[in-house]
């Protein structure tokens, strides 16, 4: 603590709790009131009359504050509610638990410069609600169990480091003749069969039948039959094929599907998300961050005494605005910027729901529904986060009651 007080420039806050999380403390505030005296920003006072929840909601509010709500979603826990401080927001970081050893998913750009007029926060009873500009873009429809580390895939390793070089070094085709395949053949039934066996141990129950699986296989066996062989071999980290050769290619690879799920939603898309996600789950984007993030929509009490006090404190603090450039309008005089502009109308009328944050998660930047796949070539579906309000109609912005 003295040799970081000594440096030219210490820590922040943020730093400090990332360094000491989960370390251990007698009481449970001292994860956050031991790193007061090394932060180089002092946003708490000490005061053990506050309850932890309230000290971590404290301590959450500030990173949102300083760091924008695309870095404070990096830090919710991939756990199991009960193993979380009971009471505690869902958006608020437990600081007992120790940091994840999952692979960060892509980390969210900011598309505005001023993040912070897109949230607010109310207190009552003890509690903190955060509201925050939002919008939905599909469901999660199946889950796949929960994926373990790639070195405790050793069941399928053999078959995919086989017949992946078999396919890599064997003949270049532009269309899949009977020897790739066979070799393709060999290697996706060995990903069925071992998702199979992730089912029924760490799937959530299913409302499709068959579950992940099942649906994984219809869909490898129609891309077998559409899509070029070169183009097997073109995967990017993107892409649904790039998740699984990044999983099985060795044991003890590092990969971002390690401790989540893959999930496939409404809309027929691949997408991987938190361990705790369940069918019906909602994948959606807060305000300037083009980062997945997946919610639980929840019923709570006194649901429209809520919703206008966060309606309220947005029009109290001046804040619930979006203000983002949309493109280039060229006219004979010069170019122009287009702007998409928007705000919580005076009268409050917007819509509010009420959701709990389940965490990060990442969609399948392609078109995925085997209906109308085709592998040959990229389609975005868009749109992708809030660098894409050019594709939003303001009917589709509404305010998120985060609890």
């Amino acid at each position: 603590m003295n040799a970081a007080r000594n440096r030219k420039k210490g820590y922040t806050l943020v730093e400090a709790l990332e360094a000491r999380r989960g370390l251990g403390a007698t009481d449970p505030r001292d994860f956050v009131y031991a790193n007061l005296g090394v932060a180089s920003y002092g946003c708490l006072e000490v005061n053990y009359e506050k309850t932890s929840q309230w000290i971590y909601a404290q301590a959450a509010i500030y990173l949102v504050e300083e760091l924008g709500i695309a870095n404070l979603i990096l830090y919710i826990d991939n756990v199991a509610a009960r193993e979380r401080l009971e009471g505690l927001p869902s958006w608020a970081p437990d600081w007992r638990l120790p940091s994840s050893d999952s692979t960060p998913l892509r980390r969210g750009k900011y598309t505005q410069v001023d993040y912070r007029v897109n949230h607010v926060f109310v207190e009552g009873n003890g509690s903190f609600v955060m509201g925050h500009i939002g919008y939905t873009v599909d469901t999660v429809k199946i889950t796949s169990g929960t994926v373990p580390p790639a070195d405790e895939t050793h069941c399928v390793n053999p078959d995919y480091e086989g017949a992946w070089d078999a396919f890599t070094t064997g003949r270049s085709s532009l269309g899949l003749d009977f020897t790739v395949q066979s070799v393709l053949g060999t290697m996706w039934a060995s990903w069925v069969a071992w998702f199979q066996g992730l089912e029924g141990r760490t799937a959530p129950r299913s409302p499709v039948d068959g579950g992940f699986a099942v649906f994984l296989e219809q869909w490898l066996s129609t891309v077998m039959g559409i899509a070029k062989a070169r183009k097997l071999r073109d995967h990017t980290e993107e892409d649904i094929m790039g998740w699984f050769h990044g999983h099985f290619k060795r044991p003890g690879a590092q990969s971002l599907l390690t401790g989540r799920r893959l999930a496939i939603t409404e809309t027929g898309k691949f997408c991987v998300v938190p361990s705790r996600t369940r069918p019906g789950d909602i994948m959606g984007y807060l305000a300037t961050s083009s980062m997945e993030v997946i919610f639980r929509s929840i019923q709570i009490r006194r649901r429209s005494r809520v919703s206008d006090a966060v309606v309220q404190a947005f029009q109290e603090s001046g804040r619930g605005k979006l203000y983002l450039p949309e493109g280039i309008i060229r006219e004979w005089d010069g170019e122009y910027t287009q702007y998409f502009d928007w705000s919580i109308p005076d009268d409050g009328t917007v819509r509010v729901e009420h959701y709990r944050v389940v965490g990060e998660g990442l969609l399948q930047r392609q078109s995925l529904s085997p209906a109308r796949y085709d592998y040959s070539s990229v389609t975005e579906d868009g749109p992708w986060g809030m660098d894409a309000m050019g594709r939003l109609k303001p009917s589709d912005l509404q305010v998120f009651a985060l609890h």
